[in-house]
């Protein structure tokens, strides 16, 4: 069995990727977030950590860090945003599939 390494803080980026994650969180903001998972109906049924807003912003920056695992661009993406735990793989992949694909298409729009 392979002994996994846990890390409190997420390995640094380079330079351009990070500027690239800041830029996206700011120019996509909490509001325009909320604006389309709102006109895209989706809400959240039960109170989880991996809200829908959460997802999003994950979604959004696994467009940006292609080279990292999920958990990796979990981490990076919520570097900003003090405290929190880690989820799992198979906790990601769920509330990934739950977000669906309507949201990122509404962005597009």
């Amino acid at each position: 069995m392979r002994h996994q390494e846990r890390r409190d803080k997420p390995p640094p980026l380079e330079g351009v990727e990070l500027d690239r994650l800041v830029s996206l969180q700011q120019f996509i903001g909490p509001q325009r977030r909320a604006q389309v998972l709102q006109a895209t109906g989706r809400r959240n049924r039960r109170h989880c950590r991996l809200t829908h807003t959460v997802m999003l912003g994950v979604v959004l920056a696994m467009g940006i860090l292609t080279d990292l695992p999920r958990r990796e661009v979990f981490r990076h993406a919520h570097r900003l945003r003090p405290g929190g735990r880690l989820s799992g793989r198979a906790g990601l992949c769920r509330a990934r599939q739950r977000l669906g694909v309507a949201p990122v298409r509404q962005l597009c729009l």
